[in-house]
């Protein structure tokens, strides 16, 4: 099972690598979330991790999460290990990579399991500093309508060979406003207040979202 685990979380990986080269919008591997299953056909969650200033511009990190009844919610809901806080027994490198990986492997197999659902696209907005959670909401809505879910849907469903070009294209137009902080705005404190404003933000998503 694990070995299968691996193999999507790859190909996640790999994806994102791609787009990362890109300008446009990169989708990286997002820190897995477990939650409640919600009645919408995805949901989009506001990651305050992703939130930093690029080139004089404010971004925002939005996750889209697939719900069962899409295409990619097998892909991404996966069982996986609970690593203790103590990590794995065994000797490891400099860098805390395992030495024996046949042991590794096994030591990973006898842990007990959980069931989560990972994020199948991770987007940057470019937002403006003061855009108020409303707006953001309303963006997100507006650029993950439903011809976009499921031309995304679609594409990130092809396991063995993931279009990650196509994902691009669909996504190079819905970065965001073209807004600039000034000279004399504090990266730093800004970050910090658009992670409080926007904490917690969950955004349903397609056909069964009201």
């Amino acid at each position: 099972m694990f070995k299968l685990q691996k193999r999507r979380m790859a190909i996640t990986l790999i994806a994102a690598l791609a787009l990362l080269a890109t300008v446009a919008t990169p989708i990286i591997l997002a820190q897995a979330q477990v939650g409640e299953i919600q009645t919408d056909d995805f949901v989009a969650k506001f990651n305050p991790t992703g939130t930093h200033v690029k080139d004089g511009r404010l971004k925002v990190r939005i996750d889209i999460y697939p719900n069962p009844g899409t295409k990619t919610y097998d892909i991404h809901h996966i069982e996986v290990p609970v690593i203790p806080p103590e990590g794995y027994p065994g000797e490891v490198d400099k860098d805390g990579n395992p030495l024996n990986y046949e042991d590794y492997e096994t030591w990973l197999e006898s842990l007990p399991k959980v069931w989560q659902t990972n994020p199948f696209l991770c987007h940057f907005i470019v937002i403006d500093k003061d855009m108020f959670r409303d707006a953001l909401e309303q963006y997100v809505k507006e650029i993950f309508d439903q011809a976009t879910l499921t031309a995304l849907d679609d594409e990130l469903s092809k396991v063995d060979q993931p279009t990650i070009y196509e994902v691009n294209r669909i996504m190079s137009s819905k970065t965001g406003s073209d807004a600039k902080l000034s000279i004399s705005d504090d990266p730093a404190q800004i970050i910090s207040t658009v992670n409080q404003r926007f904490e917690g933000l969950e955004i349903g998503l397609g056909a069964k979202a009201k």
